[in-house]
Formats: structure tokens, sequence, C-alpha cells
């Protein structure tokens, strides 16, 4: 009786949190993988990923899973300074190695994707996440918020307007930047 009551309570917030991390790991990837794709067109990274390509399947699997223990130093370091009172350069620190940690992992799995699915425990592992992401936002989908959520965010949409003096500023940004790195070096 408590137990289902307390999982008739628990279940939508932990679900909404799941899926609100789902969302957010998943927008990254996406974004980052388009990041990181532009920055493999430089000659010494695409070499690198010619040879990542060609590895053996467990040696992909060490390629894949390496950012991850590179930046372990990294989040443990931020968490002593959270633990001693440098709390917003602690989770500054956090936020920066899951960005980088992400943007690795998205093209290093982009890369060594098949020799990564020719692993038994991999592949298992890639179809389980793949099937609970499906019922997870099948579940999210099925909340009566989430259309008044999406109408919200479609109305927002609606009222920014195009073209306008921020996305000009940005795509001016953006100019500047890919103007000052393309120059060659002397």
């Amino acid at each position: 009786m408590i137990r289902r009551l307390l999982k008739s309570l628990l279940f939508p917030p932990m679900v909404i949190i799941a899926a609100l991390l789902m969302f957010i790991e998943e927008w990254l990837w996406d974004h980052l993988t388009a990041a990181m794709a532009r920055l493999a067109r430089t000659r010494v990274v695409r070499a690198l990923e010619v040879r990542l390509s060609r590895l053996p399947p467990y040696g992909a699997a060490a390629a894949f899973f390496l950012p991850g223990l590179l930046l372990l130093p990294v989040k443990i370091s931020a968490l002593f300074l959270i633990a001693h009172g440098f709390a917003l350069a602690g989770l500054a620190v956090i936020i920066t190695a899951k960005v980088i940690g992400t943007a690795c992992a998205a093209r290093l799995y982009a890369v060594c994707r098949p020799a990564l699915l020719k692993l038994g425990w991999f592949r298992w592992l890639h179809d389980t996440v793949i099937r609970l992401k499906t019922r997870l936002y099948a579940a999210i989908r099925a909340m009566p918020g989430w259309a008044t959520a999406v109408r919200w965010k479609n109305f927002i949409k609606s009222c920014i307007p195009r073209g306008g003096h921020f996305s000009r500023r940005w795509r001016a940004v953006g100019h500047m930047l890919r103007k000052r790195f393309s120059r060659k070096a002397p």
C-alpha cells in the first residue's frame, strides 16, 4: 500500500528529471557531434580518425572509454573544489568536463560505431539504452503536461522574431571567428 502510494507520487517527477537529463544529453550529443565533425576536417584529426576506424572491437572500446577515464581526475578535483567552498568553480569544472567528454564520446562513437557494435555486450548495452530512451520519451509524451509544454514552446517560438538583432549579431560573431581562424599561420 505505502509502496504503491510512494510510486504514484515519486514516479512522475523522477521520469521528468530522467527525461530532462536525457534531452540535455541528446541535445549536447547532436550539437557537439556537428562541432567535432568540423574539427575532424583538420589533417591531424582526420588521420587519427582513420586509424581509430581501423581498430579491432576491443581497441575501439578502449578508445571510446578513454575520454571518460581521462576526465575522472578532473571531476574528482571539481568535487574537491566544491568540498572546500569553491562551489561555482567546481560546478564550472564539472560542466566543462561533461561538455568535453560528451563531445569526445560523440565523435569517437561516430568513428568507432561499426567496431563497437561487433561486441556482444556493447550491442546489448546500446540496444538497452535505446529501448529505455524510447520508453522514457513515450512516458513523457503520455503525461498531461506534455501537450501544454509543447504549446507553450511553440507560442514562445512564434513570438521570437526571426532575423532580428540578436540573430544578426550571432551570425556576425560566427563570421568573424571563421575569418580569424581560417587564416593561415605565417
